[in-house]
């Protein structure tokens, strides 16, 4: 049985794909992008599969891949994007690119591994973000709407999914650091003002997420469906 990645090529995706591995996981990575995903499946010596998420059917075919292979156990439903010209977009092709990138990414997943049917009993985790429960400075807009679209899809469709042996939760992290993350490039000043308003005063990092990922996908979050667990340290609560 395996565990799918998306986007886990780099980032957060590739952090999480690395310690579910360690953890003895057989993992199946994903990114658009076949030569960061080649050098990522080199490292990790895992299975790797190329497909942009955003179309129905190159999901499709993924999941007809994975098939091939064997069945999916989990699924961490990792894509996002938060770059933007702005902090709201002013095009209707920013709109629906941050929209296709942060959520139909998920969307599409779902309805592909249920359509070819490669799982028996199947966990499902996204990754969100604390920008969908209020807003963050500097994050952009239609990034923020897109994760907030995207933990309500959890919350609705938890109903319909679980009729098919499907749970689906999600995790809304706050602030993460990380080597090539966004925190990590950013200015002294700016990373000390942040942690100033923390309660824990550090940042998050992938092994709290992984930490999480894990409980999720085992036996002892049976009971658990259609929930976003806030993972930031404190930091919305004082927000």
């Amino acid at each position: 049985m395996f565990t799918l990645v998306t986007g886990s090529s780099k980032g957060l995706g590739y952090f999480l794909a690395k310690g579910l591995k360690k953890n003895n996981k057989k993992i199946i990575l994903n990114s658009r992008k076949k030569s960061s995903l080649r050098k990522a499946a080199s490292k990790l010596e895992s299975l790797s599969f190329a497909a942009d998420l955003t179309s129905y059917n190159q999901a499709k075919s993924l999941m007809k891949e994975i098939k091939k292979q064997g069945q999916l156990s989990s699924i961490i439903c990792n894509i996002g994007n938060s770059k933007s010209k702005s902090l709201c977009a002013n095009s209707d092709e920013e709109w629906i690119k941050s929209l296709n990138d942060n959520l139909m990414t998920t969307i599409n997943t779902v309805n592909a591994v249920r359509e070819v049917n490669c799982y028996e009993d199947l966990k499902i985790v996204c990754i969100s973000s604390i920008c969908s429960l209020q807003y963050i400075e500097g994050a952009p807009v239609e990034y923020s709407v897109s994760k907030s679209a995207l933990n309500t899809y959890v919350k609705f469709m938890s109903k319909i999914l679980i009729k098919e042996n499907i749970r689906i939760n999600s995790i809304i992290p706050g602030n993460l650091i990380f080597e090539g993350s966004t925190w990590e490039k950013k200015d002294k000043k700016i990373i000390d003002e942040t942690l100033n308003n923390m309660p824990l005063k550090r940042f998050g990092t992938p092994d709290d997420v992984l930490s999480l990922v894990e409980f999720l996908i085992s036996k002892k979050s049976d009971f658990m469906m259609g929930s976003s667990i806030i993972l930031d340290g404190g930091q919305t609560i004082i927000s």
